[in-house]
């Protein structure tokens, strides 16, 4: 099973320059931080884009020399994305579980439902079960009933694929 993946559109190519055109920006004025956010955001547009490679040498770059714990998060969750995307199950798992170190509740829970997907395509349905419920809980907990959906929905294809 496969779960839904980001599509390409217009859109995406014209984030990806706005990202592009604020680095520099950034850059020039010395905005180390809003810099790596940028930076973050360019890595995702790749990996939408289906450049995983760059995506993740980039993510991996910001989490490298970022002193901000918000950023590496972000960098780790978004190179673990990437390499799922990729199909490389291992290193994608190992910076979902690192992003972890990390995170506060909500970004937690990004983690534990990329995880859990993860592991619905590795074909382990009881670790991906038992992701997809904490990050559901931690959903409806902070009341994120947007969030809480999406979790529902994959939990819905983990047992349509089990039955």
């Amino acid at each position: 099973m496969k779960f839904q993946r980001d599509k390409v559109s217009t859109k995406t190519f014209f984030k990806l320059f706005s990202h592009i055109y604020k680095v520099f920006s950034f850059k020039i004025l010395g905005q180390r931080e809003k810099l790596e956010w940028q930076q973050i955001l360019i890595a995702d547009c790749l990996r939408i884009i289906g450049i995983n490679n760059s995506a993740c040498w980039l993510a991996t770059k910001v989490q490298t020399t970022t002193v901000n714990e918000k950023h590496k998060f972000w960098s780790l969750h978004t190179s673990g994305v990437a390499f799922h995307y990729a199909g490389n199950l291992a290193e994608a798992e190992r910076a979902f579980i690192s992003s972890q170190a990390y995170s506060c509740d909500l970004t937690l829970s990004f983690s534990l439902q990329h995880l859990g997907k993860l592991n619905v395509e590795a074909g382990n349905y009881d670790e991906a079960l038992k992701q997809l419920n904490g990050a559901l809980l931690i959903r409806k907990e902070l009341k994120r009933e947007d969030l809480v959906k999406s979790t529902e929905r994959a939990i819905q294809g983990l047992r349509a694929l089990r039955t």
